[in-house]
């Protein structure tokens, strides 16, 4: 049986991981990463004498002018089979998306109209993203070396540096998107439901694209909020992410007549025959029905998806596979090096002195699991970590008991303490086989 002993010697064992970088490591990265940018800014810019804008960023550029002049958000640019609905010119913002417009628009207000200011939005985006992917890293590995090289990475990557000279919403939408995700990471240590709910709502003004994904993040974030309040931080999270939805169909309804006017629907049509692409779409004046094409063409979308989603997909993949392959490896390799200064011989999977994981190793497990009643097994055999027998064969059982059951003295089913972190199956897998527990 554990004691509060046994519970505050591993929590005094427990490594510390920070939270954030130092100051000194966190200005030579956003140095590093500003002198990148510069550098590709001369390179492609500057030294070429191409313009401060392409197409798309011009009509970003263009709806934030029409706010900052008369407080409307309009564009002249519409698709030509949406004119006909629209009425005259200008036209309500339904081909692209309102926040580097609203951007755009307070920085004419401050800095006047000069097209250079259109290029600080999607600068200031790409130093967060540098900034939030070594705290990402940090969280991951425990290591400022680490952190320090992949925010260095993603200060070099190509896309990312390109889609910093352009002021579109690839980057300020990417900024917010990684923000939530490092929020959505530390919401079982730190849960800030509503700080996550607001870079979900930025991140949908940026690329309106969360509607299908939303279910998607609720269950994420109730599998991951504590147990205490969590229906009360769920409805915060809700809270701060719908003012945002809202106020984006609030919108096109006054503007355009419809809620759910948008340019999106006719992109299905894009790829689904041979006339459909997307540098001949948006010359089009007649195109048809998206969902009246689909059903006279029932098999074009499963084509579209087998032929061109696994195009779309393979470079994603491509430039995903490595990064998230050295992650793992580092999480897995370096607990040693994080051990706070344990030897060897006494590092254990998960008992006291245990580095596998960078969140604080969980305490001894109280006697409650059903497994214990209907396996056999020495009481010395029992793993530090786990109340069941090393020789149950219960496999499913065990899992369930350690996720769900008793945890020592000092946590919420005992007596009303904090629950440390789950710690994810694989990575003790690996850790146990590193350490030859059996």
């Amino acid at each position: 049986m554990t004691t509060s002993s046994d519970s505050a010697r591993v929590a005094a064992a427990a490594p510390h991981v920070p939270s954030r970088l130092p100051p000194v490591a966190l200005a030579l990265l956003l140095l590093f990463a500003l002198a990148a940018l510069l550098v590709q800014l001369e390179l492609t810019v500057r030294r070429p004498g191409r313009g401060l804008m392409s197409f798309d960023s011009a009509e970003y550029a263009v709806a934030g002018r029409e706010l900052a002049r008369t407080g409307r958000l309009a564009t002249p640019f519409a698709l030509p089979v949406m004119i006909h609905a629209l009425g005259p010119a200008p036209f309500p913002l339904l081909v692209g998306h309102p926040l580097v417009p609203l951007a755009d628009a307070a920085l004419f207000r401050l800095a006047g109209e000069r097209p250079v200011v259109t290029l600080l939005p999607p600068a200031v985006a790409f130093l967060a993203i540098v900034w939030l992917t070594a705290l990402i890293a940090l969280s991951v590995s425990g290591s400022v070396g680490v952190a320090l090289a992949a925010g260095m990475a993603m200060a070099l990557s190509p896309p990312a540096l390109f889609f910093a000279a352009d002021g579109v919403s690839e980057l300020p939408f990417a900024a917010c998107w990684t923000l939530a995700l490092l929020l959505l990471m530390r919401l079982p240590e730190r849960p800030r439901p509503v700080a996550l709910g607001i870079a979900l709502g930025l991140a949908h003004l940026a690329r309106p694209v969360l509607g299908p994904l939303l279910p998607v993040w609720l269950a994420g974030v109730w599998l991951l909020l504590p147990r205490p309040h969590r229906g009360r931080r769920l409805g915060l999270f809700l809270a701060a992410f719908v003012p945002f939805a809202a106020a984006l169909l609030a919108y096109k309804r006054f503007a355009a007549g419809s809620a759910l006017a948008d340019a999106g629907p006719f992109l299905l049509l894009t790829h689904l025959q041979p006339g459909f692409t997307p540098h001949q779409m948006p010359g089009m004046m007649d195109l048809p029905s998206p969902l009246g094409f689909l059903a006279a063409h029932p098999l074009a979308l499963p084509h579209k998806m087998v032929v061109h989603g696994a195009r779309m997909l393979a470079p994603a993949l491509q430039l995903a596979s490595p990064a998230v392959t050295l992650l793992f490896v580092l999480h897995v390799a370096a607990p040693s090096g994080r051990a706070g200064g344990a030897s060897p011989g006494s590092w254990s999977p998960c008992g006291p002195g245990s580095s596998c994981w960078p969140r604080p190793p969980r305490p001894p497990r109280a006697t409650c699991s059903p497994c214990t009643r209907r396996c056999s097994g020495s009481p010395s055999r029992r793993r530090p970590w786990c109340a069941v027998p090393a020789g149950c064969r219960h496999g499913w059982r065990r899992r369930r008991a350690w996720r769900s059951r008793c945890w020592s003295p000092g946590t919420p089913r005992c007596s009303g303490g904090a629950r440390p972190a789950r710690r994810p199956p694989v990575i003790a897998w690996c850790s146990a086989r590193r350490s030859g527990a059996p």
